[in-house]
């Protein structure tokens, strides 16, 4: 039976797409990048990835948190991603690692990314009073208590705050505060915490969250618009398991705008995880 010869070249396309995604995430090949979006100079987000034809990016305030992970510092092009005990990822599914500290614990892994990234923006604005995050049984956990010196203590599935220590806002207990979150949080209460919001209203800091025993979270990190069709395309972050530093997405499916990706889809589907597009929450 011969097949028609437009059905051949579909079939084939597909494959091949399929292979390199399961390559990828055997960590065997590395993924392309449409390298007319990309300055390999450019050492922040705004300035590395450009935005494609007939778009530009949405206006933000220099406060703003999408102004902050716009201009997150990135790592020279050339690396690669490494994990919490200093092994190279070997998965290149990536166009730019953020240059983060990364503590040798396998604890910051997705979800904890996502939160890091917020709770760094504040920190560094010393909005303190706003980093808090809930625990997997719904109870909030809020930095100004472990900064104040007050520590943990379980009591079955409770958690009381306990005086244990001087107080002490430096960045290593704010770091310390951070992996208690990563211990007890996660994608499930993430998706509780959160509200949802449709994916035509996306923007820089929301996060897809796929809710589970493990679930999966990437967080957006831009967001450019068409000047004329109001069509919006956005940029994605992840961390992952085991603990690694947090990169910056490419597109394995649309090489025109790879890095970037088209709201215009029911599954968002980034490098090592399908998401639906429902599946966007909104920090309050």
């Amino acid at each position: 039976m011969r097949y028609p010869i437009l059905f051949c070249l579909l079939f084939i396309g597909i494959l091949g797409s399929c292979k390199n995604k399961l390559l990828i995430k055997a960590g065997i090949t590395k993924g392309d990048v449409n390298e007319k979006l990309i300055d390999t100079s450019g050492r922040t987000i705004a300035k590395r990835i450009g935005c494609p034809s007939s778009f530009s990016r949405i206006p933000a305030s220099e406060e703003s948190f999408t102004a902050y992970l716009r201009n997150l510092p990135l790592k020279p092009s050339d690396e690669d991603v490494l994990l919490f005990d200093g092994r190279s990822k070997r998965v290149f599914v990536h166009c730019g690692v953020i240059d983060m500290p990364l503590r040798n614990k396998d604890l910051q892994q997705c979800a904890d990314s996502g939160m890091r990234l917020y709770a760094e923006y504040l920190y560094a604005n010393k909005q303190y009073n706003k980093i808090t995050f809930n625990f997997t049984n719904g109870q909030p956990c809020a930095y100004v208590n472990y900064a104040e010196g007050k520590r943990i203590q379980f009591n079955g599935n409770t958690a009381n705050w306990v005086q244990k220590a001087k107080k002490d806002y430096g960045y290593d207990t704010f770091q310390d505060y951070l992996d208690l979150v990563y211990t007890y949080a996660g994608s499930f209460s993430l998706s509780e915490e959160l509200k949802k919001v449709a994916i035509d209203s996306i923007q820089p800091g929301d996060l897809f969250i796929h809710p589970g025993f493990p679930g999966h979270v990437v967080i957006v990190m831009d967001v450019c618009k068409n000047d004329s069709t109001g069509e919006r395309l956005f940029l994605m972050a992840q961390g992952f398991t085991p603990a690694q530093e947090i990169e910056i997405l490419i597109n394995l499916d649309e090489g025109k705008i790879n890095p970037w990706y088209s709201i215009q889809h029911d599954l968002i589907a980034s490098p090592q995880f399908n998401f639906n597009g429902d599946e966007l929450y909104r920090w309050e």
